[in-house]
């Protein structure tokens, strides 16, 4: 469903110059909303994968392990300080 309203969305930012102010308006907030429910459903897939993986589809997997990233530092914790 995201998929096809960002097509809808990328269609409507090529005619840009020729859309009216309120149409603008409107694809500003569709764009929002998009991102909102991205952003809904990837909070929905962090927590299935660690709670319920076994109920997550292969879609869902796939979705969350393309958007993972590697951790460029490592934590190194504060050395503690011995009592005098």
């Amino acid at each position: 469903m995201t998929d096809d309203l960002a097509s809808r969305l990328r269609a409507a930012a090529d005619n840009w110059p020729n859309v009216y102010e309120s149409d603008r308006r409107n694809i500003d907030l569709l764009r929002e909303a998009a991102q909102c429910i991205r952003s809904q459903q990837a909070r929905i897939d962090a927590l299935m994968l660690e709670f319920c993986p076994e109920r997550m589809s292969a879609q869902q997997k796939m979705k969350w392990a393309a958007h993972q990233r590697p951790v460029r530092h490592e934590f190194q914790a504060p050395k503690r300080r011995e009592a005098e």
